[in-house]
């Protein structure tokens, strides 16, 4: 992973960058110019922004094209610590992209951690709870426990 001096681009270049992304762009900024990514964490004092939850984080890497992509976003800070590591690591190439996709999502089915050798049958699985909660957008109802039987239904 390159960082954005190492790609060529300024200091204002990155800050500019960021600035469509998160509110501390001048920080973040300087974070992707200087490490390539930039983590941004939620404590758990603090009013949830943009629709997250206390306590969890986003990051933001720069990629080969100059351009801020999403590592994942609203995801556990122990998860979050995971990813970025493997990812910096050059570790994330070798795990299918439904798990990968779980566990950045909080998922209950990779609980067992992103490494863990998973079956099939266990991927098959979190591909149809994915598919049906991508499939169920848009048509909740407020009510947690009738959206995750109405999902269940559509598996």
């Amino acid at each position: 992973m390159k960082t954005g001096k190492q790609l060529g681009l300024t200091l204002a270049e990155c800050q500019e960058l960021m600035q469509g992304n998160v509110y501390q762009y001048r920080k973040a900024g300087e974070d992707i110019y200087n490490n390539g990514y930039y983590t941004r964490g939620r404590t758990m004092n603090s009013r949830p922004h943009d629709g997250g939850h206390r306590g969890n984080v986003d990051i933001y890497i720069i990629n080969e094209n100059k351009e801020i992509t999403t590592l994942c976003y609203d995801t556990t800070a122990h998860r979050s610590n995971v990813i970025l590591s493997a990812f910096l690591s050059n570790k994330l190439k070798n795990i299918n992209y439904t798990i990968i996709g779980n566990y950045i999502t909080n998922g209950y089915s990779t609980r067992l951690g992103l490494f863990f050798s998973y079956s099939e049958k266990q991927i098959e699985k979190m591909e149809k709870i994915s598919n049906s909660h991508t499939d169920y957008i848009g048509q909740e109802t407020n009510n947690s426990s009738r959206d995750h039987y109405n999902r269940m239904t559509m598996r």
